[in-house]
């Protein structure tokens, strides 16, 4: 063979070495890239990233995974839904009903929601349950809510129809705090509680229909506004405490067994309307700074030490005063 066929071949396998070692090169820079995005991630993205078969996606609202970029990714949301296909939650024992968990539907529920209990006794979060759903109970429900102090930020409601609500309180005072434009209504419902109060502020609202309130009180403030109907108030120092132009309805209401005011105004800029109420056994009717406006009419007072204080002018048209202390 030619010398000059020795040095072609000899080129040719130069050259080929030199293709063989840039592959080999850029492989390597791939497997460090890698290794340095995978000791990155969450053992939860390098599970899915070694896993020979996909993951299911948990049923939650929502999930975030921070990425290197500084993004937040967000993952689809799969929301649990009713058996029905509609929008009615069935709570109780049994293949008939969606989960015997109260507080799992009202994780799931979403505005509009209808949330039906069959008799039994459940834990209940409160706070959660604000987001515009309406839970309603068959005679024997009884909900428990285990808290010291719960907040509701702002905008949302919650409707409770035919409940027995116990807060379990676990300090010496404990409360649910109303903080901007929340509504509750509450129809044939029992509220029990020791040392409990509502406390509304920023325009909140509570509407309380044939319902049933022992060792609760209300402190309504701020315009925000209180309206009782066909109901039932005993065992409480003072069952509502208005201040800062706050406006308090109650119509065919009994007071009873309190040991200070039933009612205990803190400020000037109040109203009050009453009309049908009854209230007896306790202390003091009305307490505090006068109003701008007090209009009570068609109601009785009774066994009360007395029916107003010095500061408080009262015009009560149509009603009935008997053994009161003055």
């Amino acid at each position: 063979m030619s010398r000059i066929w020795k040095d072609k071949i000899f080129l040719a396998c130069l050259f080929l070495a030199f293709l063989a070692g840039v592959g080999l090169i850029i492989t390597l820079i791939k497997n460090i890239n890698f290794n340095l995005s995978l000791s990155s991630s969450t053992p939860a993205e390098n599970k899915l990233l070694h896993s020979s078969t996909p993951s299911p996606i948990p049923q939650v609202a929502s999930r975030s995974i921070h990425t290197r970029s500084g993004f937040l990714d967000k993952l689809p949301v799969v929301k649990v839904r009713p058996k029905s296909g509609k929008n009615e939650w069935r709570v109780g024992s049994g293949e008939e009903f969606d989960s015997n968990d109260l507080n799992t539907v009202i994780n799931n529920a979403v505005s509009g929601d209808l949330v039906y209990i069959s008799p039994g006794n459940y834990e209940f979060s409160i706070n959660k349950a604000f987001k515009r759903v309406h839970i309603i109970g068959e005679e024997g429900v009884i909900l428990d809510v285990n808290t010291n102090s719960s907040y509701i930020p702002t905008s949302d409601s919650l409707v409770l129809e035919k409940i027995q609500l116990k807060f379990v309180v676990l300090a010496a005072s404990s409360y649910l705090y109303l903080q901007k434009n929340i509504n509750l209504t509450l129809k044939q419902t029992k509220v029990e509680g020791t040392n409990f109060y509502f406390s509304l502020n920023d325009s909140s609202k509570i509407e309380a229909i044939d319902s049933q309130f022992v060792g609760v009180s209300f402190r309504v403030n701020e315009s925000s506004k209180l309206e009782l109907n066909n109901c039932y108030l005993e065992k409480a120092d003072t069952f509502i405490s208005m201040s800062g132009f706050s406006t308090v309805k109650i119509d065919k209401t009994h007071f009873t067994r309190f040991s200070d005011s039933a009612i205990y105004n803190r400020s000037q800029h109040t109203s009050l309307k009453a009309y049908d109420i009854k209230v007896d056994n306790g202390r003091v009717a009305f307490s505090g700074y006068d109003m701008n406006s007090l209009d009570v009419s068609h109601s009785s007072f009774s066994k009360l030490d007395t029916l107003a204080s010095d500061k408080i002018k009262i015009n009560c048209v149509m009603c009935e005063l008997s053994d009161i202390q003055r």
